[in-house]
Formats: C-alpha cells, structure tokens, sequence
C-alpha cells in the first residue's frame, strides 16, 4: 500500500536549490531531484516532516551516485580533535562579511562539494551548527571545525571581496 506523498512547488524549488548546492551543475541537480522524488512516490510509510525527509533522500541519493563514480568522501582524523571552537564565533564571524551576488558566483566555484552543501545548509536554509551535524551525519565539533576553516580560508583568499561590518553595541 502505497501512502500519498504530496510535493508541492516550494518543496521541488528546495530540493532543487539543495542539489545544485551539493554538485554545482544544473542538469546534475536536475537528476538529483528526480530520483528523489521517484523515491518519495515509491515510499510506503507516512512520513511527518516531508521537507525533511525529502532533503535527507536528496543528500542520501547524492552519496550514491558520488560512490557510484568511485570516488570517496574523505573524513580527516584530526576534526574530531578541534570540539573546542565557539560556534557564536564562527557565526558572528561569518555574519560580518558583506558579499554581493557576483563574488557569490566566484566564491562558489572555488569550494568542493562538501564545502558548497554547508554553506548551503548555513546559509539558505538556515539551520544551527547542531542541525547541521545532524543533516551531514557528522559530529558538530566536525562541523565547527570545518566551518572556521572555511571562514579562514576565505578571508585569505578572497580578501578584495570580504569586507567588515561595523560591531552594533
């Protein structure tokens, strides 16, 4: 018995938006969003947060297909060491850079996958470091670490784009 799976407008624009974050290319994500929802229409329990469940078949359907060309996600032994960082910090200190959509563009070709779906998650879809951790199946001192890396690597990179924000007391 199957149980009716109801996917609206906004869900196939999230879905679509969340693919294109994870592979950076359009007729890939386009793919993406279609085997997703093949899965949905094929599950036979109801689900309670569509939304959700929908982003987690997205993200599950895209390790496959990444296994699948024989590449490996590469997990460094060391992030799990750096639980220490302050996630209000890293917020903050990404907050305060002003970015416009141009050097979003360039900002974005030069991240890797893994890179590009934080940013997502961080940005877009405005989810916690904690949330976040859950969504990667990663630990969130993993998640901290990684962000701050990003957040470094940026500012060194892209100095000429990252401008700072007045502190408001």
């Amino acid at each position: 018995m199957f149980f009716k799976v109801k996917i609206n407008q906004t869900l196939m624009n999230d879905l679509y938006r969340y693919a294109c974050s994870l592979c950076n290319d359009p007729d890939l994500s386009f793919d993406l969003v279609q085997q997703c929802c093949e899965k949905l229409l094929k599950h036979k329990k109801p689900v309670i947060n569509i939304e959700k469940y929908a982003m987690t078949i997205l993200r599950n359907v895209y390790i496959d297909n990444y296994r699948r060309k024989k590449l490996e996600l590469v997990v460094d032994s060391k992030l799990n060491q750096q639980n220490e960082l302050n996630e209000q910090d890293i917020v903050k200190d990404l907050e305060s850079c002003l970015i416009d959509e141009q050097q979003i563009t360039i900002i974005l070709e030069k991240l890797d996958d893994a890179e590009r779906e934080l940013v997502f998650l961080w940005a877009v879809q405005e989810l916690s470091m904690s949330e976040i951790a859950k969504v990667m199946n990663l630990p969130r001192g993993t998640v901290l670490s990684k962000m701050h890396r990003l957040r470094k690597r940026l500012k060194h990179q892209f100095p000429q784009f990252l401008q700072e924000t007045p502190e408001y007391g």
